[in-house]
């Protein structure tokens, strides 16, 4: 059902499992929160992440997916603190290197953001996608030098 993007029929799945298991499966509350989010349903998917959670929390992608529902509503605190923990579990995650550079640069946080960057850099030395959010945090703290390497480097890396 990923692979055809049916997310109501994840979501039933997900449902009667969890229905008749009572409720004991990471992966169902975690399929359930995915098929909410793909339909805009944010608040459900993130209490069906948190109960996925509360279950097993040792999972990078959950707490990836957890990090996005609550950027969709709002709550960013969160955000970051969910990627933070994806990054933790899976030092090579590249997407949740990349959507906190640009969390960090929307905030103006522009240190974070090179912070960040650096250490996507040092863990995913070849898939890591940060070098727009790079540049941009550079040219921002004037390092306009540095910036356009970064773009450069971009460039060479995803034409």
């Amino acid at each position: 059902m990923l692979n055809s993007q049916n997310w109501n029929g994840l979501a039933i799945v997900s449902k009667k499992h969890l229905q008749k298991n009572h409720t004991s499966s990471w992966k169902a509350f975690f399929y359930y929160g995915i098929a909410m989010y793909k339909q805009c349903e944010y608040v459900l998917a993130i209490a069906a992440f948190e109960k996925s959670e509360r279950i097993y929390e040792d999972d990078a992608q959950l707490h990836y997916n957890l990090g996005l529902a609550y950027f969709k509503v709002g709550n960013y605190q969160h955000t970051v603190e969910h990627l933070k923990k994806c990054i933790l579990l899976d030092n090579k995650h590249p997407f949740a290197y990349n959507n906190l550079a640009f969390l960090f640069n929307i905030h103006m946080i522009y240190k974070e953001t090179l912070n960040i960057c650096r250490q996507a850099k040092e863990f995913n030395r070849q898939g890591h996608n940060t070098h727009m959010h790079w540049a941009f945090a550079e040219f921002k703290e004037g390092n306009v030098v540095k910036a356009i390497k970064k773009i450069r480097k971009g460039v060479q890396k995803q034409p």
